[in-house]
């Protein structure tokens, strides 16, 4: 492939500022030596820190990880409600665009109706699906899996962190990564998907299925920190 990995592991401070500090601490060391950078770190997002095609994969996974659990649940992503409680106007956008393909039934839980007025425009444009915006989760009561950036509990038990917290609750599914199998001939074999996006980043005209397909990658791992979620057993 003719690509060179470097792997560097960073402290994992609870502490927002002292991770910061790490992190560009490392930043500095390699500047310029490397093509691009995959994060793997507190925030999945890490929007510094990434490309769009990272971010459009990272969205995917998401996407297709809520897929494959509620299809083990004997239910369907296009049939369930999604609920989204994401402030980051970008992120937010992002997870739409994919979940669009997937689901009829998504709700925006937000204090701001206007300001998110012109995301739920473009998706409704793009994708023809039609969002809910709520005010306060108790309004619904049906709600089947929840994507959120924010420390808080939810009525509905399935939930997908996009951000690394402590003391989660942890009745139900909680997922907060994923990882890829990879064909390649290479040491590191599963690989999150801001590193695939690293890597086939010339191809990027192509969809996300196309480029697994083509390169024979497969989702593999569904995971909260370093567990793995063992779906039928929740």
């Amino acid at each position: 492939m003719g690509i060179l990995i470097k792997r560097v592991e960073i402290p994992a401070n609870l502490n927002d500022m002292a991770y910061e500090k790490n992190l560009s601490r490392i930043l500095n060391r390699f500047n310029g030596k490397y093509n691009e950078l995959s994060l793997n770190g507190k925030d999945l997002y890490s929007y510094n820190y990434t490309s769009k095609l990272q971010r459009k994969f990272i969205s995917y996974s998401i996407v297709q990880s809520i897929r494959f659990i509620l299809m083990n649940l004997n239910k369907s992503i296009k049939n369930s409600n999604i609920l989204l409680d994401i402030d980051n106007e970008k992120i937010l956008l992002s997870i739409l665009e994919e979940l669009a393909k997937e689901a009829r039934n998504v709700i925006l839980l937000n204090n701001s109706i206007n300001k998110i007025e012109k995301i739920r425009e473009t998706i409704m444009s793009k994708y023809g699906l039609s969002i809910e915006v709520i005010l306060q989760e108790s309004v619904l009561t049906n709600i089947d899996f929840v994507v959120t950036s924010k420390n808080k509990e939810y009525s509905c038990n399935k939930i997908w962190h996009i951000k690394s917290f402590e003391n989660i609750n942890n009745n139900g599914i909680h997922v907060n990564n994923v990882l890829y199998k990879v064909p390649w001939n290479i040491s590191l074999k599963e690989m999150p998907p801001q590193l695939i996006a690293s890597i086939i980043r010339k191809h990027n005209n192509r969809s996300i299925p196309e480029i697994l397909k083509s390169n024979d990658i497969m989702l593999e791992s569904i995971l909260y920190n370093a567990e793995e979620i063992i779906l039928g057993k929740q």
